[in-house]
């Protein structure tokens, strides 16, 4: 009996404890839970393509703290654009996210497509013979190399590059630079005054050539190293510089004569002289360079000077070229004997084979940054300049 009264007690101990633990629970608008009930937080990614066409990538839902990648969107398309990832905002002014990226999310959002915009180049040979170069696309921001010449021609006229206008009074971009389009855009053949003369070929390298007042000059600075590699020097040493600039070479190596020439007086032969020009050519002599300059007219400096290579800082006063005859004066600068190079793209000095009474001293035609005319000097021999050849 007592037994039966003790194990009733324990009963009605425990009633009382779970009946206490409920009103509790109540009284907070709880109610005890287990583990099989516990609620795991989760996020969903959402997308939208944005007037693109495709499919729209299904929605990804992952727990809080976990990682998703992203949709590579890879059959999405739009007309004249490119897809370019993910954004948080349709206008693609929020958050950027790479398509394949892994992202851990921290609420519920939408991403929508990035459309880059796509530009076109095009190109019309304007009245020209040849193949018009093909279009060419690219995404926004990104940069293109203009077409070289690629074989045009036009009796009368020689090619000078790509304009914006087909008039040629638009702006004007160099063949084989690198341009970066700010919309769809046609470039047109720019043709310049004088008559194209071919190409030639010389120690392994092809020069341009064009026809100035009947004359056929290299359109080039001459970058010919001779037989054995060791005539002229590059400036500053760079390999870059020559075949940007071309080679500087003293004036006995101009002429193709001994060194010795360059502390004193060479004489018969100096009007008329190869040099260390190709066979059938030779370097100018005074009468050569006011030939061409003649032949050019006013501000010839100007005209000459090639569209690009020259200092554009506006500290040193640059005067732009307009390169109306394709003669494309570059800026080679010049090296002394005492081993310093100055003056590249600043201005350009070539070698004439006429010596001063000054057994040290030549004289050279000049074209600098800041000027428009041409002018002529006398420098010591054993400087380097620039050289440029004319047909006999």
């Amino acid at each position: 009996m007592v037994k039966t009264k003790t194990l009733y007690k324990m009963v009605m101990m425990a009633v009382v404890a779970a009946v206490s633990v409920f009103m509790i629970f109540s009284a907070c608008g709880e109610h005890p839970v287990g583990p099989s009930e516990w609620k795991i937080t989760q996020y969903t990614v959402t997308y939208d393509i944005n007037d693109g066409i495709g499919t729209t990538p299904s929605s990804q839902t992952v727990n809080a703290g976990s990682s998703v990648t992203l949709s590579n969107g890879s059959d999405l398309t739009k007309d004249g654009f490119t897809f370019g990832g993910w954004n948080t905002n349709s206008s693609g002014t929020g958050t950027n996210y790479n398509a394949g990226s892994s992202i851990t999310p921290k609420s519920n959002f939408a991403l929508f497509a990035r459309w880059n915009p796509v530009y076109t180049v095009t190109y019309d040979i304007n009245d020209g013979i040849g193949t018009t170069p093909s279009s060419q696309t690219v995404n926004a921001g990104n940069s293109v190399t203009l077409s070289n010449r690629s074989g045009l021609t036009r009796t009368g006229f020689v090619f000078g590059g790509w304009n914006t206008n087909s008039s040629g009074t638009g702006t004007n971009y160099s063949a084989g630079s690198s341009f970066t389009p700010s919309s769809n855009i046609t470039l047109y053949a720019r043709w310049i005054g004088g008559v194209d003369g071919g190409t030639l070929s010389y120690g392994g390298q092809s020069y341009r050539t064009v026809i100035i007042g009947g004359k056929r000059w290299m359109a080039e600075n001459l970058n010919y190293s001779g037989s054995g590699g060791n005539v002229g020097v590059c400036y500053n040493g760079s390999t870059s510089n020559c075949n940007t600039y071309g080679r500087l070479y003293t004036w006995a190596e101009a002429m193709s004569i001994s060194s010795s020439y360059n502390s004193s007086i060479y004489g018969s032969g100096s009007n008329v002289q190869r040099g260390i020009c190709p066979s059938g050519w030779r370097l100018p002599n005074d009468n050569d360079w006011a030939a061409l300059t003649t032949a050019v007219g006013s501000n010839a400096g100007t005209k000459l000077k090639s569209q690009t290579g020259w200092n554009t800082s506006s500290g040193y006063g640059y005067i732009p070229g307009t390169d109306e005859f394709g003669f494309s004066a570059l800026p080679g600068g010049a090296s002394y004997t005492d081993g310093d190079f100055h003056g590249v793209g600043n201005y350009g000095h070539w070698w004439n084979t006429i010596e001063l009474d000054d057994a040290s001293r030549a004289s050279f035609m000049a074209i600098s940054s800041d000027g428009s005319g041409v002018g002529s000097g006398s420098g010591f021999k054993s400087s380097g300049f620039s050289v440029r050849c004319l047909q006999d």
